[in-house]
């Protein structure tokens, strides 16, 4: 018989949901990555191939190869729900914090200190993306949606050797994080 890890409950938590290991963490993002690298690697295969040089006809440019590492980041980082990065607009990107405009609740509008990590990311989409979106899709909406990533996180999660979780998760993982440090 092994014994079951002891798990602490946050205050008012009255069941445990899926929290994320370090290591499981570094693997979902290394595995998103790879994927980002392969749909890069797909499109120079294409730019050498025989539609391409024989044909002359252009491969499609990927959109966002790393959109599913990026996204993954910000909501570690910001503990952020899915939906508000989905939605997320670069007006709300201001003085090194994230100003969640829009939510579930009142108490859902906030203003987040962007952590370094999640800066970095933010600036780097910020270079290539001049558009109001954080997250830009070809969706009624202009933006992605859990449609967006959906094939794309299984892919990741199983490439990990993870067992497949939500992007709430994400969440939950950073507030689990955070609650050593303050109340989440």
């Amino acid at each position: 018989d092994r014994a079951l890890p002891v798990v602490r409950m946050l205050p008012g938590e009255n069941r445990r949901e899926r929290v994320l290991s370090p290591d499981e963490e570094a693997r979902y993002l290394k595995a998103a990555t790879e994927i980002g690298d392969g749909i890069v690697r797909a499109y120079d295969r294409a730019l050498e191939g025989i539609r391409a040089t024989k044909r002359g006809e252009e491969p499609i440019v990927p959109r966002d190869p790393y959109l599913l590492r990026d996204l993954a980041t910000i909501l570690m980082e910001c503990a952020l729900r899915p939906e508000e990065a989905y939605r997320m607009r670069w007006t709300e990107v201001r003085d090194g914090s994230l100003h969640v405009a829009h939510g579930k609740t009142e108490n859902a509008r906030r203003v987040i200190p962007i952590p370094p990590r999640a800066a970095a990311v933010l600036s780097m989409r910020q270079s290539v993306n001049s558009g109001e979106w954080v997250f830009p899709a070809p969706t009624r909406t202009g933006h992605i949606e859990q449609s967006s990533i959906k094939r794309q996180h299984a892919q990741a999660c199983k490439k990990a050797g993870i067992e497949h979780f939500v992007p709430y998760t994400f969440r939950h993982t950073c507030l689990t994080r955070w609650a050593s440090v303050m109340d989440p």
